[in-house]
């Protein structure tokens, strides 16, 4: 299966590597291109145990790759998983706002010409 993991953050990379352990071609999408050249390079900008080994073995096998582009890896995948942070709330109370993902939310749906698992 064609996997797609947008935003490449502690939940979206660790995410995308288990995909493509178990056997999936995963594409994980970000914004910030410094990010996206570590992650290619199998370095990771967060700790999680194994995780280097994790995307070393997913590199080697073509399981995994990373990008900027939205457009190319909504097409192409089959499954897409939206991974980006949620803002606190300004008060700063608990739970989350979800104004930061919705302008996300609008590229990504208006990126997809046909039915995806979602």
């Amino acid at each position: 299966m064609r996997v797609t993991v947008i935003g490449a953050g502690y939940v979206g990379t660790v995410t995308g590597a288990c995909m493509a352990y178990f056997g999936h071609a995963v594409t994980v999408v970000d914004t910030d291109v410094a990010k996206v050249a570590k992650l290619s390079k199998g370095e990771t900008p967060i700790y999680e145990p194994y995780l280097p080994e994790l995307l070393r073995d997913a590199n080697a096998r073509g399981g995994i790759d990373f990008r900027c582009d939205l457009s190319d890896a909504i097409a192409e995948s089959d499954v897409i998983f939206i991974a980006v942070g949620t803002p606190p709330q300004a008060s700063g109370a608990g739970g989350g706002h979800s104004t930061g993902p919705m302008p996300r939310r609008r590229k990504i749906r208006l990126r997809i010409v046909a039915w995806r698992i979602r």
